[in-house]
């Protein structure tokens, strides 16, 4: 439910300042002349105005804003909203209103209800196109009016007290599924790296439930010639996920290192993907990033995955990461777990800081962040 208004003010149109100013032109040119008709068309340009202020002033008070939307979004993605705009002024019906919300991340939604009768609301459903990540507590909404004539424009600011986090678009490398260990046990277009087999051990008989891909042609045909029956090659097992997964993010850069803001929106839109894609192959997962003091937290279901996204919606980039911060949080990872490491910088300027691991880390590159390497993940 919306607050009070904040502010109201009313001001004159260009429309407005043009009757104005020829009011007040004839007023002069018939008080000049002794011309009445023109004195009386200022006198009445006067009046039209005031009439007109008054009718403005007061168009939009007495309304009150709701607003039914989620409290979670992907930015990238269009979402439905219901605005409901109540008129509680008993006798006086309110016209031409015109709504804009204000939305995180530097977006607007503008709505309009033609009319709205009093003592009851008007319901305008939309979409909100929200471009950037963001959140916020309240929705900040203007409400717009140049009823009547267009002479003055009647504005009054309000705030609805409706919570809305802006995650980060979901993107991904596309590669990351053939990295490491994951290679032989992630999905990929239609068919699972999962169920495929490993390497060959051998040759043996078809047996009931055998896939027909597993048919060896050349060792059928010869035991067909010896009156046998088909025959199957059999595998050793696939390949298994890792033990477990830390993501470290960091915005380490030297003095001479060029920063640029698109590079952080798209590394944190890289880890919104990379974490809800290691969530879905069930993979336990370590979050760790410097803007947020370097803090460890678990994402090992849903909740935790939307307690971490909460973060990354309300991300500043951290200014003063330090080369010995960032070495120390990659000693801290435990030794048998995959590191995988995503930076808005240039790998150059702090893979040198990186301990040498049993297991070699994974590093996504800020020069593909954006690149043909993206895969887009719908929300």
């Amino acid at each position: 439910m919306s607050k009070n208004s904040i502010n109201a003010r009313c001001s004159l149109t260009q429309r407005g300042a043009l009757i104005m100013g020829a009011g007040l032109v004839f007023v002069l040119i018939g008080l000049s002349r002794g011309d009445g008709v023109l004195s009386a068309l200022g006198l009445a340009a006067f009046i039209l105005l005031g009439v007109a202020y008054f009718l403005a002033k007061n168009n939009n008070k007495g309304m009150l804003v709701k607003c039914q939307a989620a409290h979670q979004v992907y930015a990238g993605n269009r979402f439905p909203v219901r605005v409901t705009i109540e008129n509680h002024r008993r006798f006086v019906d309110a016209f031409a209103i015109q709504v804009t919300i204000f939305l995180p991340g530097s977006g607007e939604c503008k709505l309009a209800a033609p009319w709205i009768a009093a003592n009851s609301a008007a319901d305008v459903d939309a979409f909100f196109p929200l471009e950037k990540r963001g959140h916020s507590r309240t929705l900040p909404i203007t409400l717009r009016s140049t009823f009547p004539l267009g002479l003055w424009e009647s504005v009054n600011s309000l705030e609805v007290a409706h919570e809305l986090i802006v995650y980060p678009r979901p993107l991904r490398m596309a590669s990351l599924q053939l990295t490491g260990m994951l290679h032989d046990a992630t999905p990929s277009a239609g068919s699972t790296f999962g169920t495929m087999h490993g390497e060959i051990r051998g040759l043996r008989p078809w047996r009931a439930g055998d896939s027909f891909k597993m048919i060896h042609a050349a060792a059928s045909a010869r035991s067909f010639a010896r009156g046998a029956g088909l025959i199957v090659a059999e595998a050793d097992p696939p390949g298994f996920y890792p033990k477990k997964i830390a993501v470290l993010f960091h915005s380490y850069a030297s003095d001479r290192a060029m920063i640029r803001p698109e590079h952080f929106e798209k590394a944190l839109s890289m880890a919104c993907g990379s974490l809800r894609y290691l969530l879905a192959q069930a993979i336990p997962t370590e979050w760790v990033a410097d803007f947020d003091g370097w803090l460890t937290h678990q994402c090992d279901n849903r909740l935790q995955l939307a307690g971490i996204l909460e973060l990354l919606a309300g991300a500043k980039r951290s200014k003063h990461t330090e080369l010995h911060e960032l070495t120390r949080a990659c000693a801290m990872i435990d030794s048998d777990a995959t590191l995988l490491i995503i930076s808005d910088m240039p790998i150059s300027l702090w893979q040198h800081a990186v301990p040498q691991r049993t297991i070699k880390p994974v590093i996504i590159p800020v020069t593909a962040i954006g690149g043909n390497h993206l895969k887009k993940k719908s929300a």
